[in-house]
């Protein structure tokens, strides 16, 4: 397998692609239930059937936009919420970007995140398997702004510290050493 390994992972784009679809659905599903206010990028969102005009009264939708535009969208977003891929070993670049922008990064847990964060000091964490509960901290986050101002700033010092190329570029050397 390990000969086979890139053409086993391409093979099983499509699987990860739809069950990371199906989770993003899950998602924004319990918050527009919970009828929070959301803002939602990317093409087609509003075209999706959960979205009814009642429900949709508190989502602003924007089209796609580039990757370099997603860090402006941050700096303006009070939290920004992240899901992340499969891979649990690992983190994703939104956690980091949504920090350095001043954002509070409310993001599900995976081993590597959970031995590197603290829930409620650098950002917060949901479980993907309790959705039901995500609406609570994110309207907790929403009225407490002190401490959602003290989870933004300990998140961006942590980031600028831990997350700058030279930090990384150490540990890849470590890695390979």
């Amino acid at each position: 397998i390990s000969e086979n390994f890139p053409l086993h992972v391409s093979s099983y784009f499509l699987v990860d692609t739809y069950l990371r679809a199906h989770e993003r659905e899950e998602l924004i599903k319990t918050l527009v239930d919970a009828n929070l206010p959301l803002t939602i990028c990317g093409a087609g969102w509003d075209k999706f059937s959960l979205f009814s005009e009642k429900k949709a009264s508190k989502i602003t939708f924007r089209p796609e936009v580039s990757f370099q535009d997603t860090f402006a969208l941050m700096g303006q977003a009070k939290i920004t919420l992240n899901l992340m891929p499969l891979f649990q070993h690992g983190i994703h670049d939104r956690i980091p970007s949504s920090m350095l922008n001043h954002s509070v990064c409310v993001t599900d847990k995976t081993p590597f995140l959970e031995k590197h964060y603290t829930h409620e000091k650098e950002l917060a964490f949901y479980n993907r398997n309790h959705l039901s509960l995500l609406p609570d901290l994110l309207t907790e986050l929403l009225l407490k702004e002190a401490k959602a101002e003290q989870i933004s700033e300990c998140g961006y010092q942590y980031a600028k510290k831990y997350t700058n190329w030279n930090q990384i570029g150490k540990i890849i050397i470590s890695l390979l050493s």
